[in-house]
């Protein structure tokens, strides 16, 4: 998966080569075990907006009980984009 992102991050930073980017791990919180994490990379727009790539890597039996997927995830965070979700 990783692999993936980070291929996704090379196109990115080529199609944007002068936005700021962000790399973050995170634990997820909804997790009790502490073993889920999500590993993201973010490229942030002079308006607010951005684009973020992010792994996520549940806990075995976390994933399973709750019938999460593991896998790539690709966010384009925009007024607009969330405007035209909500109506939907």
């Amino acid at each position: 998966m990783l692999e993936k992102r980070d291929e996704v991050e090379e196109i990115l930073s080529k199609m944007f080569p002068n936005l700021d980017k962000s790399k973050f791990n995170t634990v997820q919180e909804s997790d009790p075990s502490g073993e889920s994490f999500s590993e993201s990379v973010a490229f942030i727009f002079d308006s607010g907006e951005r684009i973020e790539a992010a792994c996520n890597d549940w806990e075995e039996n976390y994933r399973i009980k709750n019938n999460f997927q593991e896998g790539l995830h690709i966010m384009i965070d925009s007024k607009e984009i969330m405007s035209w979700f909500k109506d939907r």
